[in-house]
């Protein structure tokens, strides 16, 4: 006896589901703050609270050399700056083992993406957008007392 066909409403194409090893990533806004900040003493921060002394750059003046004239040398300004992390945010999050371990794409990674993005962004619009609106509303005013005057 044959079988001409399977029952339930398979018609005799194997038609798989197929799981992309690649997340759709939400568009993101592009963030000023990589191209403002300098990420060089993380490495040397380990906590709220802590304080790093950092060393200024030295001012060098650069003088037109003249023939058959003396040579002045300067002495160099060792300044340097202190800066306190008084600010600090966290994410957190748990994966399951088995969904890790049977995952087609890697959310710990993805999550960690995302919750980065997601600080940057807030980062900027609490500090960069406030920064930029204060300059702007001193500007106003500057621009505003020079035209009175003008005037």
């Amino acid at each position: 006896m044959a079988i001409g066909t399977a029952g339930g409403g398979f018609d005799g194409n194997f038609s798989p589901i197929i799981y992309s090893k690649q997340a759709q990533i939400a568009l993101r806004r592009s963030a000023v703050t990589n191209a403002i900040t300098n990420n060089s003493y993380f490495g040397e921060i380990a906590n709220q609270g802590d304080t790093v002394r950092i060393q200024k750059e030295p001012d060098v003046t650069v003088n037109a050399l003249q023939r058959h004239t003396g040579i002045s040398v300067e002495k160099l300004n060792d300044a340097d700056f202190s800066l306190t992390i008084d600010q600090a945010n966290y994410f957190a999050f748990k994966m399951d083992d088995i969904e890790e371990q049977f995952s087609n794409v890697d959310f710990t990674s993805l999550a960690a993406d995302r919750a980065a993005y997601k600080w940057q962004t807030q980062w900027t619009q609490t500090y960069c957008l406030t920064s930029l609106v204060t300059q702007l509303q001193v500007l106003s005013s500057l621009l505003l007392l020079a035209i009175s005057k003008l005037l």
